[in-house]
């Protein structure tokens, strides 16, 4: 009888998820991923970056999905930001994005210190340059295709291009997939748990905005009570003139 037989089953399980962690594969060189176009994605960053006190040694990579130019005239791109720890544990993990996205975020989740591939995006826009005096940095809403990267396309184009970089650049598979957000980053959850429930082997979806034109309702009607009240003059509820003085027996 193997030896993994007789253990209870979580000290099994425990067991051969150190096995996998340290018969991990030996990645590539991380500069060789500059400039390739991998699963459509360019990449246009590739460095080997030494541990620190908060981040292990690890392949960072910056890269960009479907630039074009919107109705707008504005120049958008899916970009994003992906950490591959030297020693990895087999397993991905995407972190979610939050408000109106707008920023590629620092892949920097505290399962990179596990062991894990970590990746962010900014779902098509940047908000710090999609900007404009009617909309801010809601600016992306009048390109079509930069409200469809916002609502699905963009996050899952990132998840499909990071998980391939990262097979690449340690030349083996991913065990497993998760995902993990809250309010904008809970309805990146649902939406990939219901458009592509292929791409993870588990989501936790935290607070999740959905349904966000009602929101937007919502949340104006929600503030009226805390504006100050206007001055009104308020007519009485019984016109005086009807009032009589109390008769005496």
């Amino acid at each position: 009888m193997n030896l993994k037989d007789r253990l209870p089953a979580p000290l099994a399980l425990l067991l051969l998820g150190a096995t996998a962690y340290s018969h991990a594969a030996t990645p590539i060189a991380c500069n060789a991923l500059l400039n390739q176009t991998i699963e459509g994605a360019t990449i246009t960053s590739a460095v080997l970056n030494v541990a620190t006190a908060t981040l292990p040694e690890h392949c960072e990579v910056f890269g960009s999905i479907g630039q074009h130019t919107g109705a707008d005239g504005q120049s958008y791109a899916v970009k994003f930001h992906l950490r591959m720890p030297t020693s990895w544990n087999e397993r991905f993990y995407y972190q979610g994005g939050g408000g109106l996205d707008g920023s590629v975020g620092g892949a920097d989740a505290a399962q990179i210190n596990q062991g894990y591939a970590v990746v962010s995006t900014d779902s098509g826009h940047d908000a710090a340059t999609n900007i404009s005096a009617v909309a801010g940095n809601a600016e992306f809403g009048f390109d079509p295709q930069a409200r469809l990267d916002y609502g699905y396309d963009g996050p899952a184009r990132v998840a499909q291009a990071a998980k391939s970089i990262t097979r690449t650049y340690y030349r083996q598979k991913i065990r497993y997939a998760y995902f993990e957000g809250c309010s904008e980053g809970g309805r990146e959850g649902l939406m990939f748990s219901q458009r592509y429930p292929d791409l993870f082997d588990g989501v936790i979806a935290g607070n999740p905005g959905m349904d966000l034109p009602k929101a937007a309702i919502a949340e104006a009607w929600d503030t009226r009570p805390s504006q100050a009240p206007r001055a009104r003059s308020r007519p009485s509820a019984f016109p005086t003139s009807r009032l009589r003085s109390p008769r005496r027996n």
